[in-house]
């Protein structure tokens, strides 16, 4: 059974519609089911269209990125988190690291200098989908009332 509310539950083809429908709302908040199937849907149309056609695959990019993003902050809004601290926070790590890299980039190749940006980058993107993965706070909290944004 479903540990959320039943007036959580989200489906896989309502997952999809709510995030376009909702794509410009960063208000209110979207459950754990709300975020997956997005992010699901998100990830196979990237893993079958980047064998199709990078016009296609640019386009479902360009098309998708909006409603990721903003099921994203609903998601961390869910689960009690600023998505403003969390990418002002993700933005300070970054800038720490790239001062320094810059520091040292005489020092390093090229190789090592690749390897530590995709650490960077995947550092906070790690910690903002484990975000996703916990449970949401039960009731009201400060971002809104316990009901899937744009249901109701």
């Amino acid at each position: 059974m479903h540990d959320a509310p039943i007036h959580r539950f989200v489906s896989p083809f309502s997952s999809i519609s709510l995030a376009f429908n909702n794509a410009f709302n960063l208000a209110g908040r979207s459950s754990r089911g709300a975020f997956w199937w997005f992010f699901a849907f998100w990830a196979a149309g990237t893993c079958i269209l980047i064998f199709l056609s990078d016009h296609v695959n640019i386009l479902f990019w360009v098309g998708s990125a909006i409603p990721l993003f903003a099921v994203f902050v609903r998601r961390l809004h869910d689960v009690g988190v600023s998505a403003l601290n969390f990418f002002l926070g993700a933005g300070v790590w970054v800038l720490v690291w790239y001062w320094g890299m810059v520091a040292m980039i005489d020092q390093v190749s090229s190789a090592f200098f690749s390897n530590v940006v995709i650490f960077v980058i995947g550092v906070p993107s790690c910690v903002g989908l484990l975000l996703c993965l916990a449970a949401g706070t039960r009731g009201t909290n400060k971002f809104g009332r316990d009901v899937e944004a744009g249901r109701f």
